[in-house]
């Protein structure tokens, strides 16, 4: 029984772990948008897709690595 517990805590504090990396990666980038001056609602509306593919391929390429990072 001890041992499923500790497994259990392992698990929780995993994942604890992980949503906190990935939750600063993203508000990191947000902030970053903000300081920039970087307005996302009215640059989306004005981008062509393929801006709007490679912003969001960069954002969740560093949420990715964050994940890596968190789980390495």
């Amino acid at each position: 029984m001890d041992q499923y517990l500790i497994a259990f805590f392992a698990f929780a504090l995993s994942l604890i772990r992980t949503f906190t990396v990935v939750m600063l990666a993203w508000f990191t980038l947000r902030q970053l948008d903000k300081r920039m001056g970087f307005v996302f609602a009215d640059w989306w509306k004005e981008a062509d897709d393929k801006a709007k593919a490679y912003y969001l391929a960069a954002r969740c390429f560093a949420v990715f690595l964050a994940f890596s990072i968190c789980m390495a």
